[in-house]
């Protein structure tokens, strides 16, 4: 932890999905206020029931950016994306548009290679000396095997791009709020870490930023990035997320921020290792779902398949309905 709190200018950046973004942000000012010039970033993909075409927003779709590279923009509040005619206001522009500053946005349809990229961009424009890759719920432990896994995909590129980047740190926020591995699982990998000196450091989310935390998600959509609020606020039990398909156990651990050191998370992680090198998400899709690792993607892409079948708008299938595509998807991947 004293090793982080030595740098001078950090970008904190959403790695495991679009609403991540609310977590960077809030461990930006939480580091600003500790005195380090602090700046975040984020990757686009929104859930579908937000934004029902698969995969991530790629940035030609963003309305008011500035490109920096090829792989990286920066937006502000009023930006948003044209996804099939439809508008988009993801979750990054939502966050802008809070905070009243501009957040930098990370295109991963460019592979691993590209998301690199993107990392180096973004510190060469901001003259960072840190970069901090923040997952919440801690699926980017995950070994790939796992039956709870829901996506997998953003968080292998992530870790491996935060890896590659170099002078990073990994953050796991709140372990087990996305309703994918169970708490006690991340906890576990956290260990197996540690056992690898790969342990940095933690750093817990005080009452003082309630109302920052409650400001922050007025006007968001993050489900995962909400359960370290309901624990701050002294909630203890179990928590329905993402319409009913997952179950939470929330506690005072979900107020926690886990800090690991990329290389031996990377050395644990299967998704990650194979992505790794890749020159574009389609390649990085593939390589997982080659090697019996069902994504994120492979579900949005079967969910809208069967809405099509069905004649029904894919954000309004039940949670029944949901678990049964998922499960048959990841036994069909798997048994391949």
């Amino acid at each position: 932890m004293r090793e982080i709190l030595g740098y001078k200018k950090i970008l904190f950046v959403g790695i495991g999905g679009g609403g991540d973004v609310v977590s960077a942000a809030l461990f930006a000012k939480i580091f600003r206020d500790l005195g380090i010039e602090t700046f975040v970033a984020s990757i686009i993909w929104e859930r579908f029931v937000h934004d029902p075409v698969p995969g991530p927003i790629p940035l030609e779709a963003i309305h008011g950016k500035k490109m920096i590279g090829n792989h990286a923009a920066i937006i502000n509040g009023y930006s948003y994306a044209i996804r099939n005619g439809n508008k988009i206001v993801f979750e990054a522009a939502r966050v802008a548009e809070t905070l009243k500053e501009d957040i930098y946005l990370i295109d991963i349809w460019g592979g691993v290679k590209g998301y690199v990229e993107a990392l180096k961009d973004l510190v060469s424009y901001t003259g960072v000396d840190y970069v901090v890759g923040i997952d919440v719920g801690g699926d980017v432990l995950a070994m790939g095997d796992e039956d709870e896994l829901w996506s997998p995909l953003a968080d292998a590129m992530g870790l491996a791009a935060i890896h590659d980047i170099g002078n990073s740190a990994l953050m796991v926020y709140s372990p087990g709020a996305d309703g994918e591995l169970p708490q006690e699982l991340v906890l576990k990998r956290i260990s197996l870490i540690a056992n690898m000196s790969g342990y940095l450091g933690s750093i817990g989310v005080g009452r003082e930023y309630i109302k920052f935390y409650e400001k922050l998600l007025e006007n968001t959509h993050s489900e995962a990035s909400r359960i370290g609020l309901l624990a701050l606020k002294g909630f203890y039990g179990v928590k329905s997320i993402r319409g009913g398909t997952r179950e939470i156990s929330v506690s005072p651990v979900n107020t926690i921020a886990f800090i690991l050191a990329p290389e031996p998370a990377l050395n644990i992680s299967k998704p990650a290792q194979l992505v790794r090198n890749t020159e574009s998400f389609v390649e990085a899709w593939r390589r997982l779902r080659e090697n019996g690792i069902a994504t994120e993607y492979d579900l949005e892409n079967a969910i809208l398949e069967y809405s099509r079948r069905a004649g029904k708008d894919p954000r309004r299938l039940s949670a029944s309905e949901i678990i049964r595509i998922k499960n048959h998807l990841w036994k069909t991947i798997k048994d391949k």
